[in-house]
């Protein structure tokens, strides 16, 4: 007897919706890059050596550090709140001038 597997189609219908991504920064030296770490992984380790390469590369960056917030899964950080979900992240950025992000970190 033949097995049978399930399969995909990949000419099947869409399912998932386009998603609107905001436009690129245009020059990161002038960039405020916020990072935001997990705390899983080796973000820890990862996050200082990307910092140093993208100030070597763009001198006139400014990058807030992920220990600013703390990790921004942990709701402890946050008021009992995940990063995503709290009511003060959209004054940070303002306060901040954030221009962009770097979010999690994996290895």
């Amino acid at each position: 007897m033949a097995e049978a597997y399930q399969v995909v189609w990949p000419s099947s219908r869409v399912y998932v919706p386009d998603v609107h991504l905001a436009p690129r920064v245009k020059d990161l030296n002038s960039a405020v890059i916020l990072e935001l770490n997990h705390m899983h992984y080796r973000g820890v380790e990862i996050f200082p050596i990307l910092r140093e390469e993208l100030k070597r590369r763009y001198p006139g960056i400014t990058i807030i550090p992920w220990d600013t917030l703390g990790d921004f899964r942990d709701i402890r950080n946050f008021n009992g709140y995940e990063a995503s979900k709290w009511p003060g992240m959209g004054d940070f950025i303002k306060r901040n001038r954030i221009t962009a992000a770097i979010g999690g970190m994996g290895a």
